[in-house]
């Protein structure tokens, strides 16, 4: 019946326009009218059908997990004997201190440690300690923290360096002095075979080799050297400063001078 309120006069070969369901109008070739017009055109449009499509079929395929850098330090560890007073002893006088701490430490073994706890890159300290109680808990301290030390590491017959500190605890300076012990001990050619060996046993080689001053400078400069040859970044932190100058060749085999 609602078609009805719609008539036209139709002429042959002219379109008409018809009402939908949406109230939209139909333009239609009145040659339509010739045959029963299909209801289908009078209906609202289908929604659209979706494809479920698998994510396998449209991700790229997943690459393979890169691996991780690989950084040696080549340093000193050692043991800490921190001694908190209100202000450091002069010369020949004696002063009470507030509070006392037994840590590990060494520049060496604290960047090795703070490299570790990162946890984005494999990390291995050449270094020497005695085969102690300190050396021990040195150790498994930088093993915990991630850091990889070969059994080379402990010498047998030698003390654990060790660094008593006097800290002022108003303005925080503080005056230490270093007592090498076995970090003297590390020769040239235990930083090269080291070196070398890690470097082998890498999957991408050694990535970086960092140094400090805290070892015999010619253990120093040999890791700078082999580090250079094995294609890794070698940063040398040049402290403690030392007395005389450093030589040249420090500095030419230095990427990074901190």
């Amino acid at each position: 019946r609602r078609h009805r309120r719609h008539r036209q006069t139709v002429v042959a070969g002219s379109p008409i326009l018809l009402p939908s369901v949406s109230g939209a109008f139909l333009r239609i070739p009145s040659s339509s009218l010739l045959r029963p017009l299909r209801p289908a055109l009078f209906l609202p449009p289908s929604p659209p059908r979706h494809v479920a499509l698998s994510m396998s079929s449209v991700s790229p395929p997943p690459s393979a997990p890169r691996p991780r850098p690989t950084v040696v330090v080549v340093g000193s560890a050692n043991r800490d004997l921190v001694c908190y007073v209100p202000r450091a002893p002069s010369a020949g006088e004696t002063v009470l201190g507030t509070s006392f701490a037994a840590t590990s430490g060494g520049k060496g073994a604290n960047t090795a440690c703070a490299a570790g706890r990162l946890d984005a890159c494999d990390v291995h300290l050449v270094c020497r300690v005695g085969a102690d109680d300190s050396g021990r808990a040195l150790l498994a301290g930088l093993r915990a923290a991630g850091v990889s030390c070969g059994e080379e590491s402990v010498v047998e017959g030698a003390t654990t360096g060790v660094a008593p500190i006097v800290v002022e605890e108003g303005t925080g300076e503080n005056r230490i002095v270093v007592v090498p012990g076995a970090n003297s001990l590390l020769t040239p050619d235990d930083v090269r075979a080291a070196l070398a060996r890690i470097h082998a046993g890498a999957p991408g080689g050694v990535a970086a080799v960092l140094v400090q001053l805290e070892i015999p400078r010619e253990s120093a400069l040999a890791a700078l050297v082999c580090g250079r040859e094995l294609g890794a970044t070698t940063v040398l932190d040049p402290a403690p400063v030392p007395a005389a100058p450093l030589d040249d060749a420090f500095l030419r085999h230095a990427d990074v001078l901190v």
